[in-house]
């Protein structure tokens, strides 16, 4: 039996057997240190964001409503994605629905989840957690006074180890929204708000926009790097441009009756890279397949606004 699937033999209920073990003593001011989204800006609790990394971000393994291909052997059901629920003032009710019970899945699987960690069955040893690693948001703690960030510690290391069982033994405290909840809706005590880090926007020219962006969130090997997911290959500056407004998307179940190129210039909302972004297509549906990026966190409206300026004004180089 390999590691993943004993892993998740243990956590689909073999209680009887002793999976699970002590989390320990609980320090509640650690369990609540924020890090920060190195690509976005957006907070998390370092325990949720050590879950973000290793487990799923809502683009794999643990994360619901993704392709079995992209769960890489975690059983279906099996979620945990923390990410935040809004990063707006407004309150999103099926995100923060989302949030909350996967918060609530992970509670139930504390100990369960510490034991996997200490035994090295999660994240998945070699070439599986490689391709993950690389398609999820990297985190970093932030020293505001002296402008200086650290990487968050792995799981790998003892101390992302110590950091993820504090936030276990604690209950799992989360960032659920950026900005505080309007004063009609009741407090929760188990979730919270906090500010985002606030990050320049993207330019409105394709240097910009291409290593910020494409390079950060879309480039990896399991996305659009060697893999090409969708038949488009992200690598390299001029080339990922000309491959953008020159074909169009192959994956023919979801996105392949789409008219057009990746980005049409002069159109934004006719370029499906920019309804890939938005989440929504011209006429304001859901947008074929999934909005990207597919992990972490999407971009912020500025961004936004900027990508559609540019493919507005024509897309150039």
């Amino acid at each position: 039996m390999n590691h993943h699937l004993a892993g998740s033999l243990c956590l689909l209920g073999l209680l009887s057997l002793g999976c699970g073990r002590e989390l320990g003593s609980c320090d509640p001011a650690r369990s609540r240190r924020v890090v920060y989204d190195r690509a976005s800006g957006e907070p998390a609790f370092e325990g949720q964001a050590l879950m973000n990394r290793s487990c799923g971000s809502g683009g794999f393994c643990h994360s619901p409503g993704i392709s079995p291909q992209s769960r890489r052997g975690a059983p279906i059901g099996l979620d945990y994605d923390l990410r935040l629920a809004s990063n707006t003032e407004r309150a999103e009710p099926e995100s923060t629905e989302r949030l909350r019970s996967m918060q609530r899945r992970a509670f139930e699987e504390r100990h369960n989840i510490w034991d996997q960690v200490l035994n090295g069955w999660m994240p998945v040893p070699g070439d599986v957690s490689q391709e993950v690693l690389e398609a999820a948001p990297v985190y970093d703690h932030l020293d505001i006074r002296a402008g200086v960030r650290r990487p968050m510690p792995s799981l790998a290391d003892e101390g992302g180890r110590e950091m993820l069982r504090n936030w276990l033994a604690c209950g799992l405290p989360v960032v659920e929204r950026t900005e505080p909840a309007s004063d009609d809706e009741d407090p929760v005590p188990e979730v919270g708000y906090v500010v985002s880090l606030q990050e320049e926007p993207l330019e409105p020219r394709w240097a910009d926009i291409y290593e910020r962006l494409m390079v950060t969130r879309c480039s990896s090997r399991p996305c659009h790097g060697a893999a090409a997911a969708g038949g488009l290959d992200l690598t390299g500056e001029r080339e990922s441009l000309q491959r953008l407004t020159g074909s169009r998307p192959v994956d023919s179940e979801y996105c392949g009756a789409v008219p057009g190129a990746w980005i049409v210039p002069g159109d934004a909302e006719g370029s499906l890279l920019f309804q890939k972004l938005a989440g929504v297509d011209a006429a304001g549906d859901p947008v074929c397949g999934e909005p990207m990026p597919q992990s972490g966190a999407r971009l912020s409206t500025t961004s936004l606004e900027n990508v559609r300026r540019w493919i507005d004004e024509g897309a150039t180089e």
